[in-house]
């Protein structure tokens, strides 16, 4: 049974790790190499701060929570008798073979530092190297975060980042450059929020494949046409031209 933690990172997904423990499993150190932890955050948890991953006390999981390219080098600075977890969706589990328990408890969300208190619901894909830490690694999951987690493989878990990617990566970045569109007005973006929340809502209600509106829905290439040349942006303009030609592929085929 999992009581006790080690958090590995000081960024937005350890921010996220420390806030759902925090009051509710012991954490006996923080490992933050530059970037610091949130001081009302740090206020909450009784746990030691350390620079040196030598320093590393004894507990019964290990979360490294450092960028993809950071964690080979994390592990090689481990003790390979601990137990070790990664929170990568990206980085297959067998990057901690040489522990002697190792897993992968990866939150499916979007995370930021000043909106952990608003994250409500949290899928927790979870991977293992054996059966007995498997049922350990979810067990401890179902008990100290957000929501029921599921068991994934390497490979699938790799498709389901990449869908997370394209999710709210794409469109995040679509959402600012609509706001620079809309700078241009001195129109609020505000203005664009009933509009975002029903095309998410709709998207999971009927199936985006039915949602899909607009312009190259329509097949309007007057308006394409219009809308392409007002885009400032030369590499922007040819992805603008880009996504409605995938749409009208796509949804008129």
């Amino acid at each position: 049974m999992i009581k006790t933690v080690n958090i590995i990172g000081s960024g937005n997904v350890s921010h996220f790790f420390l806030h759902s423990f925090a009051d509710r499993i012991e954490i006996k150190s923080i490992y933050c190499h530059s970037t610091e932890i949130d001081s009302s955050l740090l206020n909450r948890i009784n746990a030691k701060v350390i620079r040196d991953l030598g320093q590393l006390p004894h507990a019964d999981l290990n979360i490294i929570c450092v960028k993809d390219t950071a964690i080979e080098e994390v592990v090689m600075k481990i003790s390979s008798d601990r137990a070790v977890a990664h929170t990568s969706g990206s980085v297959s589990m067998n990057v901690l073979h040489k522990f002697s328990d190792f897993g992968v408890l990866y939150p499916l969300q979007s995370i930021s530092k000043n909106r952990l208190q608003e994250i409500k619901e949290v899928p927790i894909l979870i991977e293992a190297g054996s059966n007995k830490f498997e049922k350990e690694l979810f067990d401890f999951a179902e008990k100290f975060l957000y929501k029921k987690p599921s068991i994934v493989s390497s490979e699938k878990r790799k498709k389901i980042h990449l869908s997370a990617v394209i999710a709210n990566n794409f469109t995040n970045y679509l959402l600012y450059k609509s706001k620079n569109v809309l700078l241009d007005t001195g129109a609020d973006f505000n203005l664009l929020k009933p509009l975002m929340t029903e095309t998410i809502e709709k998207a999971f209600c009927i199936g985006p494949e039915l949602s899909q509106t607009g312009p190259s829905k329509r097949n309007d290439t007057k308006v394409i046409e219009e809308q392409a040349k007002s885009i400032e942006d030369e590499e922007f303009r040819k992805l603008y031209l880009q996504f409605s030609k995938l749409i009208a592929r796509d949804f008129n085929s």
